[in-house]
């Protein structure tokens, strides 16, 4: 599937399946049945604060990478040399 089969319909029930979650794992679940169809596979969600505000261990993410990584990625501070999150924090 490209950007040019997109379904909006398909946007909105993955949007409401997302919010009717009641857990971090549900809520992985369900998006990452809806990202296949785009061909990904890894989800890493993440909050965007103000890392001088917030300690690097408390900033929410989810994701469907194992537990060894995400240990991982929190240890080397990651989040910190991220260009997507440059460029959200920019935007």
């Amino acid at each position: 599937m490209t950007m040019h089969d997109y379904n909006g319909s398909a946007v909105l029930h993955a949007i409401r399946l997302i919010t009717a979650t009641g857990a971090s794992a549900e809520t992985i679940s369900a998006l990452a049945v809806f990202i296949e169809a785009y061909g990904f596979e890894k989800i890493l969600l993440g909050q965007l604060v103000k890392p001088m505000n917030v300690p690097l261990k408390d900033i929410l993410y989810l994701s469907n990478r194992s537990e060894e990584l995400k240990a991982a990625r929190r240890s080397w501070g990651a989040i910190l040399h991220d260009p997507i999150v440059f460029c959200a924090v920019r935007s």
